[in-house]
């Protein structure tokens, strides 16, 4: 028959209880070959020291409180060895270590309290003991005989502080392990609670980099790689911990590849990547793509070798995200299941800003050119318009443009070869500008260029990569009736920079000399008015 499991304090001090009992029983022999007691106070010793000890361990595996039994047991405990230290006559070394261990047994658990109430239970087992066998009082004994009291006495003593030894390692790691999930948690929440603010996807995976590696072990090098969805070559955000420069570029190599996009990679413990400009180009929030400098040695893909990578649960139509860690060490399993909390948050975040990126792009964009819209143009307009006041050196210029013949077009073919005229228009804006500039759609036939950092000499070189674009530009469509027909596009620009003008006039005075073009270009050519 199995017995339930007896409470901790129990089964601590089975083995420490037997191997004190044993000895003492082995001291009784002694006592009993030197002729100092008789064979009645050995037989009892016997039973006391070799039987009692599995009794009361039984009984506190099959008590109802399980822990109330446990400590009842140490008092029972003394108050067995008082009667048995009375029964063999009350020798000094024995009796004073079987005192001693009772007071540690029970002082351990109940402090001052349980001392006390262990010597009241060692005398009143005495006391029962002279009145059953009658008084016996020998406190003799040879030396021999005390020694070995002793050692029992110092047997029981080390192994009751090894058994608390362990325990005191055991609460030493629960409380670390305690902390560190503390720790965890704690920047969790931090994380949690600081990142909805983030604006930027730079710093949204930054700031949870930061957060995660604050509650992992110092100088573990790990990373967060932002891609495209399905590209996973395009990268828009990298960001590192304790990685070196060289470092970084291996590991993008690996992972994207080798690609040929750009690659904004900054690294949060303040070392910057190689081709990191540390800065945006412009105001603009969006998620840029850029890519891993071709000059990046490549690395065999047995290289990942050296890394454990963990996809981050992310809306696959938005973002693609991967947790790279070095593996450098064992994590404990608090830590990785925290790390996945932080990876399911960080998914969580990432997949808010890519569909909060897409709905502002949408409520930005034109539906029919893909260009930036009204409401983008007033935004990137009042930016650029205050960076000039605060910094009179921050210039720069518009370019406002006009499609000539889109009414007439209209008015003959139909409003379909209307749109196709803006959307070539709308391409070849687009392939002439800069990244930093603005193209935008006013409204209709109207297109808006805002560049950064440029005046109207500067913009020299911008109107003639537009003329060029659109000087043999043909545009083939249908028109309502059917009939294959090929335009030819023509457009009227005009130019002002905040050099000339007020920041608040530059897109009037654009507007202005615009107009002036297309009334020069209708006075040359009169069947088009």
């Amino acid at each position: 028959m199995r017995l339930p499991a007896p409470h901790r304090i129990a089964r601590l001090y089975y083995v420490p209880r037997m191997l004190g009992f044993v000895l003492t029983f082995v001291v009784a022999g002694l006592l009993f070959f030197e002729g100092d007691i008789p064979g009645s106070q050995l037989a009892y010793a016997a039973v006391v020291c070799l039987l009692y000890p599995h009794v009361v361990y039984a009984w506190s595996c099959l008590a109802r409180d399980k822990k109330r039994a446990a400590l009842r047991g140490l008092v029972i405990d003394a108050c067995v060895l008082g009667s048995l230290v009375a029964a063999i006559g009350f020798n000094l070394g024995l009796t004073f270590c079987l005192l001693t261990a009772v007071c540690l047994n029970n002082g351990i658990y109940d402090g001052l309290r349980g001392a006390t109430r262990a010597v009241a239970a060692f005398v009143a087992g005495a006391v029962a003991a002279v009145v059953v066998v009658g008084l016996r009082f020998d406190p003799g004994g040879n030396a021999t005989t005390t020694y070995l009291g002793l050692l029992v006495l110092f047997i029981y003593l080390m192994k009751i502080a090894t058994i608390f030894h362990g325990q005191n390692a055991l609460l030493v790691r629960a409380t670390v392990e305690v902390d560190r999930r503390r720790r965890l948690f704690q920047g969790l929440a931090e994380a949690g609670l600081a990142m909805p603010g983030a604006s930027r996807l730079e710093d949204l995976v930054d700031g949870w980099l930061h957060h995660l590696s604050a509650t992992l072990p110092p100088d573990m090098a790990m990373a967060i790689v932002v891609r495209a969805p399905r590209r996973p070559r395009l990268v828009h955000q990298a960001s590192f911990v304790a990685m070196d420069a060289d470092e970084q570029s291996r590991l993008l190599s690996v992972v994207c590849e080798t690609a040929s996009s750009e690659l904004v990679r900054r690294s949060v413990d303040g070392r910057q990547a190689p081709g990191g400009d540390g800065d945006d180009a412009s105001d603009a929030s969006d998620v840029g793509d850029v890519g891993i400098d071709h000059s990046a040695p490549r690395v065999p893909p047995g290289a990942l070798a050296a890394y454990e990578l963990l996809p981050i649960p992310v809306d696959a139509a938005l973002l693609d995200a991967l947790f790279v860690m070095r593996v450098g060490g064992p994590l404990s399993e608090a830590e990785r299941g925290v790390m996945a909390l932080f990876l399911q948050q960080l998914g969580a975040a990432l997949s808010n800003y890519g569909l909060t990126h897409r709905l502002t792009q949408l409520a930005n964009t034109d539906t029919l050119t893909g260009l930036a819209n009204r409401a983008s143009l007033d935004d990137r307009m009042g930016q650029v318009v205050a960076r000039k006041r605060r910094q009179p050196g921050a210039d720069f210029a518009v370019l406002m443009v006009d499609i000539n013949g889109l009414k007439e077009a209209n008015d003959l073919h139909g409003h379909d070869v209307g749109d196709r005229l803006i959307v070539s228009v709308a391409e070849a804006l687009r392939s002439v500008c800069r990244d930093s500039d603005l193209v935008a759609r006013m409204g209709g036939d109207e297109f808006v260029i805002v560049c950064h950092a440029c005046t109207v000499a500067q913009a020299g070189p911008l109107l003639e990569r537009l003329t060029d674009a659109v000087r043999d530009r043909i545009v083939d469509c249908r028109a309502v009736d059917g009939t294959a027909i090929s335009l030819r596009v023509h457009l009227s620009v005009g130019v002002a920079d905040s050099t000339e003008t007020t920041p608040d006039a530059v897109m009037r005075l654009a507007d202005q000399r615009m107009y002036e073009d297309k009334a020069r270009y209708y006075r040359d050519n009169p069947r088009e008015a």
